[in-house]
């Protein structure tokens, strides 16, 4: 569960991050492969996971981008994502975890 999020920090079990990756209630650091782009590369745990839902987090005024073969590739195999910027994500990202719904997320915490 993400406890509080303002631009740059996310606050995890009393942990401050920056860009993270939420895998099986795990917390990852996440290094963007290419600056303000959501790759298939940056996902690649996440879907290894196999998680039904894939909560992005775009940045506090929503800079970042999902790349094209993210988006065909969630479609060509049935995982949902949710884009929107940060401030809303964690909502959201919060809402389907207490649902206990099958959901990772990648959270950029700047732009």
């Amino acid at each position: 569960m993400i406890e509080h999020y303002d631009f740059g920090e996310i606050i995890i079990d009393g942990n401050s991050y920056e860009d993270i990756k939420i895998i099986n209630s795990r917390v990852i650091p996440w290094h963007q492969i290419e600056h303000h782009r959501v790759t298939m590369q940056d996902l690649d745990e996440i879907i290894a996971s196999k998680p039904a839902i894939i909560v992005i987090g775009t940045g506090y005024s929503g800079m970042m981008h999902v790349k094209d073969d993210v988006m065909d590739f969630a479609k060509n195999h049935k995982i949902k994502l949710i884009i929107e910027n940060t401030r809303n994500a964690v909502g959201v990202f919060n809402d389907l975890e207490k649902k206990g719904e099958n959901v990772a997320a990648i959270m950029h915490a700047t732009c």
